[in-house]
């Protein structure tokens, strides 16, 4: 069975705060052997860079601000973010991006937020950890621009359309996504997940990912009914 890389983990929430370890231990028991720390604001990066510390055989993490709090990104905040990577040294920037579907921060905002990080990520050589969520066309435009000097990046659960897609791949772009077998599947959307593997058995890796994100949902739904209690 091949070994999973989980890039989305949002282990600074304080739902993980009283059984991480058992949570980490889980998934590697099926098979999901590393995991990359997300960053949703500047907040988050002592305690990302801990939980790193803490699990440095497993973990990597990103320090970045989240499209949702890009409102609290302002003109201050490149020269903290510089800062903190400086001092902690993550793995990756973000995660950052633009989301259109929720709206939490400004248009304008999130924008801002967007170019900036880009800029921190040219600067310090750093991948790009990037959420896109109904924004394909803004997100492209400003990414464009940076195309050259970008060194990595990845765009976390994809969920877009065959041409959005193109325009990553065509950008060099790796694309993370929600598990979703019966699309690919059907051949929703083409996408080369694992180069070297038939259809059949990517396929399978898929509806295995799939799996434990399913039992990961039911966990943390009794963790908040436990809350609630």
């Amino acid at each position: 069975m091949i070994n999973l890389f989980d890039i989305a983990c949002n282990f600074s929430s304080d739902r993980f705060d009283n059984d991480l370890n058992e949570v980490i231990q889980r998934a590697k028991n099926n098979n999901v052997t590393k995991f990359l720390v997300v960053s949703a604001s500047l907040k988050d990066a002592e305690k990302v860079n801990r939980i790193y510390q803490n699990n440095k055989d497993s973990c990597f993490f990103s320090i970045g601000v989240h499209p949702h709090h890009a409102n609290e990104f302002d003109s201050f905040s490149s020269t903290e973010m510089m800062k903190l990577i400086e001092e902690y040294k993550p793995h990756s920037v973000g995660e950052t991006g633009l989301d259109f579907f929720r709206n939490i921060s400004s248009y304008e905002k999130q924008l801002f937020a967007f170019e900036e990080q880009i800029q921190i990520a040219i600067k310090t050589n750093l991948p790009l950890f990037l959420h896109q969520r109904d924004a394909h066309e803004d997100f492209m435009k400003i990414i464009s621009k940076y195309k050259k000097d970008i060194s990595k990046a990845v765009v976390h659960c994809f969920t877009g359309t065959q041409k959005e897609l193109d325009d990553y791949l065509k950008m060099g772009f790796h694309i993370g996504n929600y598990p979703n077998a019966e699309a690919y599947a059907t051949d929703a959307v083409s996408l080369p997940l694992y180069p070297g593997l038939t259809n059949e058995q990517q396929i399978k890796v898929v509806e295995k990912v799939k799996e434990i994100m399913d039992e990961l949902e039911k966990i943390l739904e009794v963790k908040s009914l436990k809350d609630v209690e």
